[in-house]
């Protein structure tokens, strides 16, 4: 499958950076495969892109109102359910994901910041990959625990968002020493 990608005009992203004017993506071996098709607009990819990072700058930075411009008011918002998470589960609408998602995050983390390394897009797609960072006020841990998120753009807004974390480093930072003995 990869000779017939390649004679089909692929690239190969090895170094995370934005491949423009994709049409297919196969993932063969864990690395990703782009195939070019001239007639796609690149000015797309680039405004989803930029608008992803837009809101980790934002929130990076507390600001939410700014964060919430990126997504639409009636976005489904999915964290994994692990018991460590006290934001887990579906938030539906941009408010309930200020208030009951990013705005605890910086209440429980002391020093909370959200690390974006890598963005992919794959169609209406942006892919991110990074680390979530701070010290968890309850326990005195500290987090470095590593995250990838999955966000779906229509007309310029996030409508859905799905992140996968590390349970087992938020359970150690969330936890009490004496707790996890048990």
């Amino acid at each position: 499958m990869l000779a017939f990608a390649k004679r089909r005009g692929a690239k190969r992203l090895d170094n995370g950076e934005l491949v423009r004017g994709w049409a297919g993506v196969c993932v063969i071996h864990f690395r990703l495969i782009v195939v070019e098709n001239k007639s796609m607009k690149f000015h797309f990819e680039a405004e989803s892109v930029g608008q992803v990072k837009a809101f980790y700058d934002a929130a990076d930075q507390g600001d939410f109102g700014a964060a919430s411009q990126a997504l639409d008011p009636d976005i489904e918002w999915k964290e994994p359910n692990v018991p460590a998470l006290w934001f887990r589960g579906i938030h539906y609408g941009a408010e309930a994901v200020r208030r009951e998602v990013l705005e605890p995050m910086v209440a429980k983390i002391a020093d909370f910041s959200m690390t974006m390394k890598k963005f992919f897009e794959v169609g209406s797609h942006v892919i991110v990959v990074g680390r979530y960072q701070g010290r968890v006020k309850t326990t005195g841990k500290e987090l470095d625990a590593p995250t990838a998120h999955i966000w779906t753009l229509r007309n310029g807004k996030a409508v859905r968002f799905e992140a996968y974390h590390d349970g087992a480093k938020w359970l150690e930072a969330t936890t009490e020493t004496n707790q996890l003995a048990v």
